[in-house]
């Protein structure tokens, strides 16, 4: 092995430290961002050395990679402890107010159903009267159809 061969294998294993050690801090602190650029920040490496180190192990990770792939995890163990923090944070209160808002949504779908039905009722109403007129008419204009035939002016 080569003094420069050395000297890339040292470099590979130090970032590789530095990466999970920036990987720690990250899942430790909230209040830092589970990102690639985060990581990359935090690790005081470049973003593109996460992505190639991701792309070198991506058939070993599932697909993404062993950086990226312990980002989704951090962020997929936030977003779980923070939806079973907020259903444990809400009060009755909380449940009550949300349950009044529901029920007035539905109040007022309910209202615009029910005048959706009435004006359908009144415009099936007016369909009925428009249809007798038509008859109406096609019997009157059939009567002198008729008519005119028997005078012998249609053929």
């Amino acid at each position: 092995m080569s003094a420069f061969d050395a000297k890339n294998s040292e470099d590979f294993e130090s970032v590789t430290l530095a990466i999970i050690a920036a990987l720690a801090q990250i899942e430790r602190n909230p209040k830092l961002l589970a990102t690639q650029s985060c990581l990359a920040k935090q690790a005081k490496v470049h973003r593109n050395t996460i992505r190639n180190r991701s792309k070198d192990n991506s058939l070993i990770e599932g697909g993404i990679g062993w950086p990226l792939s312990e980002l989704e995890r951090i962020k997929r163990g936030r977003a779980v402890s923070a939806f079973s923090s907020a259903a444990l944070e809400k009060s009755d209160q909380d449940r009550i107010a949300e349950l009044e808002d529901q029920l007035e949504i539905a109040r007022m779908k309910a209202g615009h159903w029910f005048h959706r039905v009435i004006d359908m009722k009144r415009e099936l109403e007016n369909l009925g009267v428009m249809r007798q007129r038509h008859e109406t008419r096609i019997g009157i204009l059939t009567a002198e159809n008729n008519r005119l035939r028997t005078l012998k002016v249609v053929n």
